[in-house]
């Protein structure tokens, strides 16, 4: 299994595909704020990863996530908040102490934010002290029948490996007090 390369200065990873798993399965959408606040000298994961992708997200983003669905399939908890240095962040699950990401996309990947959640992932490796962590992708399509519900059609797991991450070449993300 060859990993898939991931650039960005001052971090060295390797990120293999585990596997990918087809399914059937019958999700409901929770409603949720995504917007953390930390302390004034802490950065959030996502800040910086949207930081570095550009990634322009507007306000506090309220919307319908899978999260609870993906992590009941696979038989994970939510992470507890870490902080170390000055970033902050909580990882979507942890399975045998390792960290993970989840993100979720309507009918197909958005490159993009798949980018974005290995990024996370990586930061959570740092943070959890684990050098390693996962990312898991989620495909789903709407159900027709239930705007509440949708079909999981496809699950990706990822695993990665963080061989180094320096702080001084990531972005200077500003912080409001």
């Amino acid at each position: 299994m060859n990993p898939m390369t991931f650039l960005f200065k001052g971090i060295e990873c390797e990120v293999y595909k585990i596997t990918s798993v087809k399914l059937n399965y019958r999700a409901k959408f929770t409603y949720t704020d995504y917007y953390v606040e930390y302390h004034d000298n802490f950065l959030s994961v996502s800040e910086i990863a949207n930081k570095m992708l550009k990634i322009k997200e507007i306000g506090h983003d309220n919307g319908r996530t899978l999260e609870d669905s993906v992590r009941e399939l696979m038989n994970v908890v939510p992470a507890q908040k870490v902080c170390k240095h000055y970033i902050c962040g909580k990882a979507d699950f942890v399975r045998e102490g390792i960290p993970g990401e989840i993100k979720t996309f309507k009918e197909e990947v958005n490159p993009i934010y798949e980018e974005k959640g290995i990024l996370q992932a990586v930061f959570y490796a740092m943070l959890y002290g684990t050098k390693m962590s996962e990312y898991v992708s989620a495909i789903y399509e709407e159900d027709l029948n239930n705007e509440d519900y949708a079909i999981i059609k496809r699950i990706d797991f990822h695993r990665i490996i963080l061989r180094k991450l320096s702080l001084k070449y990531l972005p200077k993300v500003e912080v409001v007090a």
